[in-house]
């Protein structure tokens, strides 16, 4: 093998440095991953490589290590935490638009009718609580879901 035509894929870690000849080697041991955080290259020479691995490998941080973890689970435990998240935020949402109400005095001045802002919050609030029951029952299905897809992904079914 002529090594100026080679490529040669150098991966680091914490752990172990490795310096492979072959693209499907190196993609399974993270080299795509970890190439986004320095910690690997592709080089024309193995003398560059092996001089690169010498070096300590860049830390990942505490966001592309959960990065990272994320990108390796099922789409189906990304799409079951994404939707708990979103029914958290919309449920904060909620309880943000009854504090707002509260601050501002809104119950008297819909009575009175003298704020467009609390008759708007007023009318936004109805809306919500005249769904309420329906809300409560998308989030208990939501809840099974995801109980589902966790325990079958737990035990090794996805």
């Amino acid at each position: 093998m002529d090594d100026t035509k080679a490529k040669y894929y150098a991966v680091r870690d914490e752990k172990a440095s490795l310096i492979l000849d072959n693209w499907g080697d190196a993609v399974n041991h993270g080299f795509i991953q970890k190439q986004g955080h320095g910690n690997a290259v592709k080089f024309n020479t193995k003398k560059e490589a092996e001089k690169w691995v010498k070096h300590k490998a860049f830390p990942m941080t505490a966001s592309s290590a959960v990065k990272s973890y994320i990108q390796k689970q099922h789409f189906l435990v990304r799409l079951a935490v994404f939707s708990l998240l979103a029914t958290m935020s919309l449920s904060s949402g909620f309880y943000m638009l009854v504090k707002l109400e509260n601050y501002l005095n809104c119950r008297n001045d819909v009575i009175i009718g003298s704020s467009s802002v609390c008759v708007s919050l007023r009318k936004v609030s109805i809306t919500i609580s005249g769904e309420f029951n329906k809300l409560i029952d998308i989030i208990l299905y939501e809840v099974i879901g995801v109980v589902l897809i966790f325990s079958s992904w737990v035990v090794g079914l996805l």
